[in-house]
């Protein structure tokens, strides 16, 4: 289960980044997790809450933004949204492309006190 060392990054970046800033709490956690990230959503909050247990991210809320997958084809560089996992360009049906989005997991912002 790659979620539990995942959260356990998030975490730590998250106490590390309140604490040089003197923050007391963590309300909340923005994160942005790609559709081919291969991050689960639901088991990485269950494991970020068991592992926040007796920190300042004790309670905190997990906000979870999914982020579609996006690709630029290499032929005419076209940018697009791949609604499905079909790999071809919507201008010029050439299936050279680059996945610009869709496979990050980053955590975007914290609500802090």
């Amino acid at each position: 289960m790659h979620e539990l060392s995942l959260a356990q990054n998030i975490l730590e970046v998250a106490l590390r980044n309140a604490r040089d800033q003197g923050f007391e709490k963590i309300h909340s956690l923005h994160l942005k997790i790609g559709r081919l990230s291969g991050v689960e959503p639901e088991s990485l909050c269950f494991c970020f809450s068991v592992l926040s247990a007796h920190t300042i991210a004790e309670s905190a809320r997990i906000e979870v933004e999914k982020v579609p997958v996006r690709g630029r084809c290499r032929g005419c560089s076209t940018e697009f949204e791949l609604q499905e996992l079909e790999f071809l360009c919507p201008s010029c049906r050439g299936n050279e492309i680059d996945l610009i989005a869709g496979t990050e997991m980053q955590l975007d912002r914290m609500e802090v006190e």
